[in-house]
């Protein structure tokens, strides 16, 4: 199980960067900074079970999350999240 603690107090440290929050604050639903929340900390621990979770997340965000997150993104999340909105 995720411990949520290491979630939020990994986010604390990424929301440190004035670059990060506003990508954080700006995300069109809570869903997305959910989102993005557990992809900051996958990338921090890369476990197994963060990117399990980041896989459900992403299940759950429509079109504007994905269109979102696709502007933010760069090289292969790119491409992914362009997928995601083409299917």
């Amino acid at each position: 199980m995720i411990n949520q603690q290491a979630v939020r107090e990994n986010l604390d440290e990424w929301l440190e960067n004035p670059s990060w929050k506003e990508y954080y604050d700006m995300a069109p639903s809570q869903k997305c900074r959910e989102y993005i929340k557990m992809d900051f900390y996958a990338s921090e621990t890369e476990g197994e079970e963060a990117f399990e979770e980041l896989d459900r997340l992403l299940k759950e965000l429509g079109d504007y999350d994905l269109k979102y997150l696709y502007d933010n993104a760069e090289g292969p999340e790119k491409a992914k999240f362009a997928e995601l909105l083409n299917k």
